[in-house]
């Protein structure tokens, strides 16, 4: 290219902007947009949901004037693109939310709009460059530029392949070829596509061993001619399947830029081509087309993979949502009115939404069951074996049963679930009768609870033997009675409770919990559970927990 000023709206078109942005527009914030250096909009694209005359509204002039006459509060997310480290303009990523979970998803999606255009816009800039020194290969610019066209829109990752490959063998005029990718748990790569090679895909391919492996362990391309096979370095004499040692070979890496090592040298794979016609052999300007090609093989496949995380990381927190509908479906929206007891119960989800749950029943003689449990896992899956255990709770605890058998044989019941699905449930459930004052309880290795008693003001945890629910089919549960006073309090809590974080990483722990029910004995349960809840929120400075936090407090009055 000359030496004059490079210019972004040179590089792309709005139409080549929409086919790019296409796979994330609808999981991406409401407006993509690209800008100039002096503000200017070259293209933009919406999200379906977004107003019509708000996505007017940017069809052209100048960005700062367009959104500070937009007339609603928005947020930006800003990625510079740059070619020869010369900035060149920005995509803008714009939400008209504002909340900060929105901040974050705008933040991740603008940054991989801004990476894959910025890749897009080196390709164009690498290609314009390339025009003046390669006008004579007509043959060889159609290619990179179908390949360009092609790749731009195509993110899966065996597709990529196959399309590079068929493209190289036509200009090159290979016999054989095939791409191999590096395993990320292994020191081999993996062939996944190939043309002239049956039953190849799939095949292992050692790193460091033959030209295949050679040139992934050492990022360097080669170059072997069939008619000068004296080559006296020994991976390159070795014998590997789709050539032989003796016929002309070329093979270059899938090598990420700098910017974007994932190891030491950025190596994705290897891209190799073998056999040419009688007379005919690579030669060092096929190498350079062929690394010319492999680089953007290389864009593409790592944009395959970005998108891909990016829709798995969409579909996790879509799971985590329909996780907290049905959490918070399964608990009770008030707690029932019983004779000299206040009772309160509460759960606040966690970033990674899990598996806890509280309940209160009465039964006809006025007797109250109440339990806090915790099933492992942070999924729908949680949320889902909760269902089936509360449900199966309920049955047996309407049957006036003991609690150790209530634990026994809801145990017994969920057994098989549980084991298939590699999961557990602890709980602690408890049964007071407002005629005696007695309170009963099992426990399932949950955390036990914590009882003040108002005479003395001593805080005691109250504790029973019993294995968590799934790890056993059959087990037996002990069961054990304690008589409450006037005024004394009980907390129920779950692993969020004394496991939440503050930022420096230290746990929120027991004793913290102990000395907060130790002063605060008086409250009332709602006010017991406002009053933990934020010395949590101070301690952890609100910041998002990994775990449920969830609380059961009853009051003797």
């Amino acid at each position: 290219m000359s030496n004059s000023p490079i210019k972004l709206r040179d590089l792309i078109h709005p139409k080549q902007v929409e086919q790019l942005f296409a796979p994330i527009s609808e999981i991406g914030p409401e407006l993509l947009l690209v800008v100039d250096l002096t503000g200017d909009v070259l293209a933009k694209v919406a999200r379906p949901r977004i107003p019509q005359e708000i996505a007017d509204h940017f069809l052209s002039g100048n960005y700062k004037n367009n959104v500070e006459t937009i007339g609603q509060p928005y947020q930006e997310s800003r990625i510079p693109i740059e070619v020869q480290s010369h900035k060149i303009g920005h995509v803008i990523g714009l939400s008209f939310d504002v909340d900060a979970e929105t901040a974050r998803r705008l933040a991740t999606t603008t940054q991989l709009a801004g990476q894959i255009l910025s890749d897009q816009v080196y390709k164009e800039y690498e290609l314009n460059s390339l025009t003046t020194e390669l006008l004579s290969r007509y043959e060889e610019l159609t290619l990179l530029y179908e390949m360009s066209q092609t790749l731009g829109s195509v993110f899966d990752v065996a597709t990529i392949c196959e399309i590079a490959l068929e493209m190289a063998m036509q200009v090159l005029t290979a016999e054989r070829a095939f791409i191999a990718l590096k395993d990320e748990n292994s020191e081999n790569l993996t062939v996944v596509a190939s043309e002239g090679i049956k039953g190849f895909v799939g095949w292992k391919v050692p790193v460091g061993q033959g030209i295949t492996g050679y040139v992934a362990s050492t990022g360097e391309h080669v170059v072997l001619d069939a008619q000068e096979p004296g080559h006296t370095t020994a991976p390159l004499k070795t014998p590997e399947k789709g050539r032989t040692p003796s016929e002309a070979t070329l093979a270059v890496p899938l090598m990420l830029s700098a910017d974007y090592f994932r190891d030491d040298k950025g190596i994705l794979g290897v891209m190799t081509l073998a056999g040419k016609p009688p007379g005919e052999r690579f030669t060092a300007g096929d190498a350079k087309l062929l690394t010319t090609l492999a680089a953007q093989v290389t864009t593409a496949i790592h944009n395959s993979r970005l998108v891909k995380a990016l829709r798995e990381a969409e579909r996790v927190q879509q799971q985590m949502k329909i996780a907290a509908q049905i959490q918070q479906s399964l608990l009770p929206k008030q707690a029932p009115q019983v004779p000299g007891v206040a009772l309160a119960g509460r759960c606040v989800s966690a970033a990674n939404v899990g598996g806890d749950y509280y309940d209160y029943l009465l039964d006809d003689d006025v007797r109250l069951t109440f339990l806090i449990a915790d099933a492992s896992g942070h999924s729908v899956g949680s949320a889902l074996m909760m269902v089936t255990a509360r449900s199966r709770l309920r049955y047996e605890v309407a049957l006036g049963k003991p609690l150790s058998a209530i634990m026994g044989d809801t145990n017994a019941a969920i057994y098989d679930d549980l084991s298939q699905a590699e999961m557990f449930i602890s709980m602690f459930c408890a049964r007071y009768d407002p005629a005696t004052r007695l309170l009963s309880f099992a426990n399932a290795g949950h955390n036990p609870p914590l009882l003040r008693r108002a005479a003395t003001g001593e805080v005691i945890q109250i504790e029973a033997e019993g294995l968590i629910l799934g790890v056993l089919e059959t087990v037996e549960f002990e069961e054990k009675s304690i008589l409450l006073e006037p005024d004394d309090a009980l907390i129920l809590y779950t692993d969020g409770v004394i496991e939440a974080r503050a930022p420096d990483g230290q746990m929120f722990g027991l004793e913290k919990l102990h000395g907060l029910l130790a002063n605060n004995g008086s409250l009332n349960p709602n006010e017991m559970i406002d009053q933990i809840y934020e010395t949590i929120n101070l301690y952890t400075a609100q910041a998002a927990q990994q775990d449920d936090i969830t609380l059961l407090v009853l009051r003797i009055t």
